[in-house]
């Protein structure tokens, strides 16, 4: 179980700040300085977790989980956090977080809610930690960060709820949450306003979310050859726009048989069909926010060889047609 490398800047920088030899203590449980900046790299989640409750330990900082995230950027997690700034709602920087969450943490899931009132997003690691309080309350106090940078600085939770008892000091969780904050939840939750969620951001583009979620894709697939469903949208992802996208051709592409591409895709309880579908779909709501692009141009960079041909498939998939959609200016990146 792993975690991105770069994604653990942010703690050797709080560390540093506490005026604690971070280099020391880093090299203590086996890690360097250098693997940091080595995008390619990921380290022990479980060392990651050591070294920064012995870091807690050292600075007397009972709010040190909390506080790891004023030393957050985006930057740290890569191409997923440059297309976080790049989402166009919140809701959909959220929802693209949720699919792409391995990148960060092997064993990291975030679920979401929808409700009536908002959105009650959910971070949960599925493994064992050194330091579970400040795991958590450090998840949170991060998402709510990454929230700040593509909202403002002046945006707020609506409640925050931590599935542990409150430490004897909680002043510091109500100056950083700036919200009501209940311990002993049943878990650990970000409750997020309906409106503020589907408000369109100031900083969305279309196509540096969508060029980076390739790059995701591309990064998830390479780090695990069981990682199949990865590895196909990679696959397709990079023949498309040849018109040569079949379960026959991807499954060459990936060096095996069609019926053990089926086999495998079968087993994580999906199909070529149901990837493929996603892969589209997807990409012609991003496609058709773009002005730039004719709708005989999306035709063939998804792989149609003619438009009449998206025109039925888009209005399957959406009740609309792509002229339609155009001009409500349907579609979320």
């Amino acid at each position: 179980m792993s975690v991105f490398a770069p994604s653990v800047s942010s703690l050797w920088r709080q560390i540093e700040d506490h005026g604690i030899d971070a280099e020391a203590l880093f090299k203590k449980h086996g890690v360097d300085r250098s693997t940091l900046f080595d995008t390619s790299a990921r380290v022990s989640n479980l060392v990651i977790d050591c070294v920064a409750v012995e870091a807690a330990e050292q600075s007397g900082d009972i709010f040190f989980g909390v506080k790891e995230a004023n030393y957050f950027l985006p930057s740290h997690i890569g191409p997923l956090g440059f297309a976080w700034l790049a989402s166009t709602t919140m809701q959909s920087a959220l929802e693209r977080l949720q699919r792409y969450i391995k990148v960060i943490h092997e064993k990291l899931q975030v679920t979401i809610d929808y409700t009536q009132d908002g959105l009650v997003v959910s971070p949960y690691v599925d493994a064992p930690t050194a330091g579970a309080f400040h795991r958590d309350t450090s998840q949170l106090a991060v998402l709510t960060r990454m929230c700040r940078f593509i909202y403002g600085d002046e945006w707020n939770p609506s409640l925050v709820t931590i599935a542990h008892p409150p430490p004897a000091d909680t002043s510091y969780f109500f100056e950083f949450f700036r919200c009501p904050v209940e311990f002993k939840a049943e878990k650990n939750c970000l409750h997020i306003d309906k409106k503020q969620a589907e408000n369109r951001l100031s900083g969305s583009n279309k196509q540096l979310a969508t060029l980076n979620d390739h790059i995701v894709v591309r990064y998830l697939a390479s780090q695990s050859k069981n990682d199949i469903i990865n590895r196909v949208k990679t696959a397709i992802l990079e023949n498309l726009g040849q018109g040569s996208v079949t379960e026959t051709t991807i499954a060459q592409a990936l060096h095996m048989s069609t019926r053990n591409l089926n086999r495998k895709l079968v087993a994580e309880n999906t199909s070529f069909k149901a990837v493929l579908l996603e892969i589209r779909s997807g990409l012609a709501n991003q496609y058709i926010n773009d002005a730039t692009l004719t709708l005989t141009e999306i035709s063939y960079l998804l792989g149609f060889s003619e438009i009449s041909s998206f025109s039925r498939a888009y209005k399957r998939w959406t009740g609309q047609s792509p002229s339609e959609a155009r001009k409500e200016g349907a579609g979320r990146v």
